[in-house]
């Protein structure tokens, strides 16, 4: 049972005073083999070193002729650049969701940086490349994704920044629960506590942006697999028919599951005997439908329009990076 001192670590970041949750720079390359986010973070790296900088266009985002060269380079589990290409002949950017992604997060864990019309590497970013172990990188952007940066930006539902309020007990929770192959609609009943806007709303924005802000990066990071499987006859009848309804009937069920790897995170509470380890733990907190947790979740907006949280403008993730400055 998970006791409200631990709920209220598992809500804050990690930092050398909360040890709820800890990343672990460590990880050997092969380890870190899954993660699609930093495999991609180094090429973006990498190219911008060896051209002298990434030309950017007037609002900040990759020029066509980068995002073209990018685009056979990046990569993404469960993204289908194929369907992309059929749609659109020309691409910009944001069309490119894990390039787009990966580009702001890059900037705002200070691995890049404007420069005259350019993306260059900043010291840190040089000294990421230079290291024989990219550990530390997956824990850095790891850490500022999750914390730091407003996933709310990238799909636009009026939900604000649920469930990125509940980050640390979706994570804890996850342990315990997708040790199978779950939908995303029952993997957000039991891990995210529900706000107003997701109880009331006449559509599943709920799932989606629980698939979208939480799941579908964990599984770019390596932390989940992810699959799609065919829906039963029933699934789409009731899609069809119930009051709740979905933001689109879609024909597939996106499912998850806790990879056998190692992870990026390994996790403890003051009140759970969760020893340390590069694997998830399996504990299942009870988190209230109401309380503490849902009024502090239901009163935060980040604001769409931006990709990063305010908080993380000031001192983004300064004890991580001090850490790595010192290795």
């Amino acid at each position: 049972m998970l006791e409200f001192d631990s709920l209220n670590a598992l809500r804050q970041a990690p930092s050398t005073n909360n040890h709820a949750i800890r990343l672990e720079p460590d990880l050997a390359d092969a380890e870190i083999s899954g993660s699609a986010v930093t495999a991609n973070a180094l090429n973006l790296l990498r190219r911008a070193a060896e051209t002298g900088g990434l030309k950017l266009t007037a609002t900040g985002n990759l020029s066509r002729a980068v995002v073209e060269e990018m685009f056979g380079i990046i990569k993404a589990p469960g993204y289908d650049k194929t369907e992309l290409l059929r749609v659109q002949k020309v691409i910009n950017e944001p069309d490119v969701l894990p390039l787009h992604f990966v580009r702001i997060l890059t900037q705002a864990a200070k691995l890049l940086r404007t420069y005259r019309g350019k993306l260059i590497p900043t010291p840190l970013g040089r000294r990421m490349l230079a290291t024989e172990q990219h550990g530390p990188l997956q824990a850095l952007l790891f850490h500022v994704a999750l914390w730091h940066m407003n996933l709310a930006y990238f799909d636009g539902y009026a939900l604000d920044s649920w469930p990125l309020t509940q980050v640390g007990v979706i994570l804890w929770s996850l342990s315990a629960t997708a040790h199978d192959w779950l939908p995303r609609e029952t993997l957000t009943r039991l891990c995210a506590s529900p706000v107003i806007g997701v109880l009331e709303s006449q559509w599943d924005f709920g799932s989606s942006a629980m698939e979208g802000r939480i799941l579908r990066p964990l599984v770019w990071f390596g932390l989940l697999e992810s699959r799609t499987e065919p829906r039963s006859a029933t699934e789409l009848l009731n899609a069809v028919c119930t009051g709740k309804r979905r933001c689109l009937i879609v024909s597939c069920n996106s499912m998850f599951r806790l990879r056998t790897q190692a992870f990026a995170i390994s996790r403890s509470c003051p009140d759970a005997n969760v020893a340390r380890s590069k694997r998830v733990g399996v504990i299942y907190p009870r988190v209230p439908s109401t309380g503490p947790l849902c009024a502090a979740s239901s009163e935060v907006a980040d604001g769409q329009s931006q990709p990063i949280r305010e908080e993380g403008r000031v001192n983004c993730d300064a004890t991580l990076l001090e850490q790595l400055r010192t290795r």
